[in-house]
């Protein structure tokens, strides 16, 4: 093993050493982290072992809610082209995981990701025995990709990016992210920008290749909503379709104050105006709840609505907060005015095209580096709009409100962009291709 492995994984057991009391305090009071422990140590439970078939095995990895959503139509088309293909899902968030199961039926098992202690990613790579390795977007993790090499399992990075920030961090341990890079067969990046970048940290330029970003595949298919569903949506938020609606989708803390005052702001031209506070992390929604109380407002939350049928029928209808998961790319077809959230904190904005494709414009802050290619498309099409603060969202929201005619032109041109950027599905399932008879057996 090279030397810069060795000081990887030294480094690796000190910090899992130093951090062990905060290891054990989560464990003790964080739910997620005790679903997930065991397999993530390497240590599948027995209901996957006792079902495990052995064949021929394609292993995807997709770290989170957003990466599995994006590999919904790429596992979709394996299963179709190569049925005689299983499929592997894997994640490391509990939410990813319960959304693959629900998103992407037809894979055959799901697991939690390893953690990449050399032990084990060796337990979990010599029970799997993958025919090929894909991992959605940026996942580096050294051990996991070095004992893949050693098993002859080909790999590769699939809709791959890498933001600034990523880039700026990996190029601190350069000297050692060219060996980790070399263990991959192949990087299909979104962007020229994340191309440049995996090259720049030393991933082998013949290996590199632009294929596009599968978001935009993915997001055409959340245009196909009824106007018998869309009707059914809107009576089970107590709306009756003359209301212009703002959502706010995927926000994260420190959003939601300044959604809520924009919302005052433009109350006072609007009164009947509704707004849907939809926050990226739903466990949040008593902490929102409780913001909103402050600012003298009333809210209610979705969960609530389901139950008992309807809001309270007052003057002004309640703020409702989104506390449901798999909603919200649907919701947005409601909504008049779309703010994406996570881009007025530092935390790299995020999904841009599902407002897009119901025709909104998309409202989004300084901070979309994980979206950075999309967000200057939408931007230069005219469908996109970057505002730097609060005043500056309620001063653009309130001239388009004055303008509806402009509001649907914007829509029209943020959906173009959706529909002319598609393709990238077809264009990684010939990289697959590539890979599968590489290691034909």
């Amino acid at each position: 093993m090279k030397p810069g492995f060795i000081i990887y994984n030294l480094l690796l057991h000190i910090g899992t050493g130093l951090g062990f009391p905060v290891i054990l305090y989560k464990l003790s009071t964080t739910a997620k982290y005790q679903i997930s422990l065991k397999e993530r140590l390497g240590l599948l439970p027995q209901h996957i072992r006792s079902d495990w078939e052995p064949g021929d095995w394609v292993w995807l990895h997709a770290v989170s809610v957003g990466e599995v959503i994006a590999a919904v139509p790429i596992v979709r088309e394996v299963k179709k082209t190569w049925p005689q293909l299983k499929v592997l899902l894997s994640t490391v968030t509990v939410t990813g995981y319960r959304t693959a199961q629900e998103k992407i039926p037809w894979a055959d098992q799901f697991i939690f990701f390893p953690f990449d202690y050399p032990w084990s990613v060796k337990r979990v790579i010599d029970f799997v025995q993958p025919r090929l390795f894909l991992a959605m977007e940026t996942e580096l993790w050294p051990n996991f990709f070095h004992y893949l090499a050693q098993k002859g399992v080909p790999s590769a990075i699939i809709n791959g990016r890498l933001s600034p920030k990523s880039y700026k961090g990996y190029r601190r341990v350069r000297f050692f992210m060219r060996h980790v890079l070399s263990q991959i067969d192949l990087f299909g990046m979104q962007t020229d920008a994340d191309a440049y970048r995996i090259q720049q940290l030393g991933a082998p330029p013949e290996r590199v290749m632009v294929l596009g970003n599968v978001k935009f595949d993915r997001a055409t298919s959340l245009t196909a909503i009824s106007k018998e569903e869309l009707h059914t949506l809107r009576q089970s938020l107590s709306l009756n379709g003359q209301e212009q609606v703002i959502i706010a989708g995927s926000t994260h803390r420190g959003e939601e104050e300044i959604i809520v005052e924009v919302y005052g702001q433009l109350r006072l031209h609007y009164p009947s105006l509704v707004l849907i506070i939809a926050p990226r992390h739903i466990e949040r929604a008593e902490e929102i709840e409780e913001l909103i109380k402050r600012k003298g407002l009333r809210s209610i939350r979705r969960t609530k609505l389901l139950a008992e049928g309807s809001a309270p029928q007052k003057d002004q209808k309640p703020i409702i907060i989104l506390d449901t998961l798999g909603e919200l790319a649907s919701l947005y077809a409601l909504g008049t005015l779309v703010f994406v959230g996570g881009s007025l904190v530092p935390t790299g904005g995020q999904n841009l095209l599902e407002p897009a494709v119901h025709k909104k414009p998309v409202f989004f802050g300084p901070s979309v580096f994980n979206f950075e290619e999309i967000g200057r498309i939408l931007i230069e099409s005219g469908g996109g709009i970057q505002i730097q603060d609060g005043q500056g969202l309620a001063n653009k929201m309130l001239e388009l409100l004055q303008q509806p005619q402009k509001i649907e032109e914007l829509g029209e041109k943020a959906q173009q962009v959706v529909f002319a950027n598609q393709g990238a599905v077809s264009r990684y399932l010939e990289l697959i291709k590539e890979l599968l008879n590489k290691n034909n057996p």
